[in-house]
This record gives structure tokens, sequence and C-alpha cells, in this order.
């Protein structure tokens, strides 16, 4: 090893420093607008980063139960979701979804969900 002087040393001691934190950003679709009546699909999975490439094994959402929407299927194992506007009026609501990996390692963005 070299220091900023030049010196050259010798060492043992080896630290690497690693940034292993899961990480799930919904910015890019924030907010999700579904047309009256309508269903909309979302890959969760395509949002969520884990850089120990660890698999995620479930997706959870709050709150688990809404008026406006409906969210298929209940139990998200494989990232794909279908949000359904199942309300008789126009209305918004935010979901908080949270990934759960391996090791039960979580993260967890926000989504809204608009209808227009």
């Amino acid at each position: 090893a070299t220091d900023q002087r030049g010196n050259i040393g010798y060492s043992n001691i080896l630290r690497i420093n690693l940034n292993d934190t899961m990480t799930v950003d919904f910015s890019s679709i924030d907010p999700v607008n579904i047309a009256f009546g309508d269903t909309t699909s979302i890959n969760l999975d395509s949002f969520a980063n884990d850089p120990r490439g660890d698999s995620i094994e479930e997706w959870l959402y709050d709150p688990p139960f809404s008026a406006c929407f409906e969210i298929n299927p209940y139990v998200i194992t494989d990232g794909n979701v279908q949000i359904t506007h199942i309300g008789d009026s126009t209305c918004e609501e935010t979901f908080e979804f949270t990934a759960v990996g391996s090791n039960n390692r979580m993260i967890s963005d926000e989504l809204k969900i608009i209808v227009n």
C-alpha cells in the first residue's frame, strides 16, 4: 500500500466496505393513474434492487383493504400485481409496498394510485 506521501507499507489487514442495503423506488411511476373501473398491472420487482442479488420472497402492502381499489393477488410472491378500481366514484389512495427479501430483509416505498 502507498500512502499520500508515496511511502510504501505492508499490512495483513484488508477492509472492504460494501453497501448492501436493499432499495425500492417508485418515483418513476408515482402517481399511477387508473381510468374509472379499469385495471393496471405493475411488476413491483422491477422497482427493487438488492446489491446482494438475493431474491424478493414476497411483497406486503398497507392498507391491506380499500373501498376504492382491489389488489390481486392478495399474496404477492412474484412481484406481479394488478390494481383494479372497484369504487363508485373517483378517488385516490397511497399504498406502502414492502419488499421482503431473503433473511427477512425489508424495504418499503409509497405509491399513490389515482382514479381519473
